[in-house]
């Protein structure tokens, strides 16, 4: 970085050019105007949307795929 201050800049901006998806942000989860969340999945040939109630785990450090658990529940129930 403090002998190739180019290079730095060529990966800052190109991160900075990155889709969300590219980033690592899962693109099952669809977040609306509001702030509500929630995944759409295929079940039995219908669509179905599940909706997030709270974090139930996630991975303390930067490790291959970070994976985070939900809770959720299918839209219309509780």
């Amino acid at each position: 970085m403090n002998e190739d201050g180019l290079q730095f800049v060529s990966t800052i901006l190109g991160l900075l050019w990155m889709s969300q998806v590219q980033l690592g942000f899962d693109p099952a989860i669809i977040i609306i105007l509001g702030g509500e969340r929630f995944i759409e999945i295929e079940r039995d040939g219908r669509q179905e949307r599940l909706i997030p109630d709270k974090l139930m785990k996630r991975a303390l450090c930067i490790v291959s795929r970070v994976t985070t658990c939900w809770k959720a529940h299918r839209e219309g129930e509780v």
